[in-house]
C-alpha cells in the first residue's frame, strides 16, 4: 500500500467512484455537510481519505468524492492505492471526534468541559435556526464552526458555566447545558445595552430563580420552581431545545414584571426572543 497527496478535480472523483460497489449507503446530509465546508473554504487536508483496493474497488471516501463532484470543486486528498480489501471491514469503525475533543485540544480554551460543547451547539442553532425543531441531519455541525463560533464569545461561556454550576447546585431539575446556553444567550443579547448591568441583572435573576429566596409567591420563578419540585416535567421532542426555551421565556415574564399563577411551557418554534433590557 502506498500514499499520495492528490489534488482530486470533480472529474477525478467520478471515475473513482466508478468504482464504488458494494459500500455503505450515501448520507446524503454528510454529503451535504461536506459541501458546505467545501464552499465555504473549511475543508483541510488531515490522514483520512480515500482508500482503493488491489483490484481497483473503492473501500473509503465515497462521501468525500460525492461532495467533490456535487459542489464542483476540487480538493487536495490523500488516495492510498493497492489497500488490502479486508480493510473494508474495519474502516471507519471507530468513534467520531465530538465538538468537546475539539474544544478540549485547543490549547487556549483548556477550560471547556463536553457540556460547554452542547451549550455552543445549542447557542448556534438558536442563532440559526429559530423556526425549526433541533433534530435530525439539522443538528449536524462542523467542528471548526462550533469552535470558531465559541471563540467568538468564549468569556460569555465560562460566564454561563459558573452561573449554570451554581444554579445546579440549588435547583436540580434542569438541563445543564440548556442553561448554559440560555445564560450565554441572555447575556449576549441584554450586554448590548451595558455589559456590567446586564450581568449584574443575570446574577440576581439566575440566584433568585435557582433559591427561591425574597420571592412572590406568583413570581415565575417561584411559580416555576414550585411546579417542578411538585414533579411537573414539561414534554417535547427536543428537551434541551425546550429547557432554552423555558429559560428565555422565565427571563422575558421576568423583565415584564409579570405574575402568574401556572407556568406554561412554551411553545416551539420559533424559539422565543429575548426581550430587550435597553
Amino acid at each position: 500500500m502506498y500514499t499520495v497527496s492528490t489534488l482530486v478535480t470533480p472529474e477525478l472523483a467520478s471515475e473513482l467512484l466508478d468504482n464504488n460497489v458494494n459500500n455503505r449507503s450515501l448520507r446524503q446530509s454528510y454529503v451535504n455537510h461536506l459541501v458546505n465546508e467545501l464552499t465555504e473554504g473549511r475543508w483541510h487536508l488531515t490522514h483520512q481519505g480515500i482508500a482503493v483496493a488491489t483490484d481497483g474497488r473503492l473501500l473509503d471516501g465515497q462521501h468525500r468524492l460525492t461532495a467533490i463532484v456535487e459542489s464542483g470543486l476540487s480538493a487536495t486528498l490523500n488516495i492510498s492505492y493497492d489497500c488490502d480489501p479486508n480493510a473494508f471491514k474495519v474502516i471507519d469503525t471507530g468513534t467520531a471526534r465530538t465538538c468537546a475533543d475539539v474544544l478540549r485540544a485547543d490549547s487556549s480554551q483548556t477550560r471547556a468541559e463536553s457540556v460547554t460543547a452542547a451549550a455552543v451547539k445549542l447557542v448556534y442553532l438558536y442563532h440559526n435556526f429559530p423556526a425549526l425543531v433541533w433534530i435530525g441531519s439539522l443538528t449536524k455541525v462542523s467542528h471548526s464552526v462550533l469552535l470558531d463560533f465559541y471563540h467568538e464569545d468564549s468569556d460569555f461561556y465560562l460566564y454561563g458555566v459558573e452561573l449554570a454550576n451554581f444554579a445546579r447546585k440549588e435547583y436540580k431539575f434542569f438541563s445543564t447545558k440548556s442553561a448554559i446556553a440560555a445564560f450565554v444567550v441572555l447575556v449576549m443579547q441584554s450586554s448590548r445595552c451595558n455589559l456590567i448591568d446586564a450581568r449584574n441583572s443575570l446574577d440576581d435573576f439566575i440566584k433568585k430563580a435557582a433559591t427561591g429566596l425574597h420571592l412572590d409567591e406568583y413570581d415565575p420563578r417561584f411559580v416555576l420552581r414550585k411546579q417542578l419540585v411538585n414533579g411537573w416535567q414539561p414534554i417535547a421532542t427536543n428537551k434541551s431545545q425546550l429547557w432554552l426555551a423555558i429559560w428565555i421565556k422565565l427571563y422575558n415574564l421576568h423583565m415584564l414584571d409579570a405574575s402568574v399563577k401556572l407556568f406554561k411551557a412554551p411553545s416551539f418554534p420559533p424559539m422565543p426572543k429575548v426581550q430587550s433590557s435597553c
